[in-house]
């Protein structure tokens, strides 16, 4: 993994751990970083929060999957 990547995961990391708290990640990373670029912290911010949409996506279609599955397995399934 080239410097860039390194060090972007890393920002990327603390915004998700701010965020899981109930902070803010760009301003958790703006008070820790204040000389990095406010567009590189910004992206880490942004990829951090599209890390959490997936997975809540992830989540939701897991569901989905599972109700259609019990309604299956009960015989509500829709017909093909």
């Amino acid at each position: 993994m080239n410097i860039r990547k390194e060090v972007m995961a890393h920002f990327v990391e603390i915004a998700e751990n701010a965020e899981k708290s109930g902070a803010d990640g760009l301003v958790t990373l703006q008070k820790q970083f204040p000389d990095v670029p406010v567009s590189i912290l910004a992206e880490a911010s942004v990829e951090a929060t599209m890390n959490a949409d997936e997975a809540w996506w992830q989540q939701i279609e897991k569901t989905i999957d599972v109700e259609m599955m019990k309604k299956a397995l009960e015989g509500k399934g829709e017909p093909a």
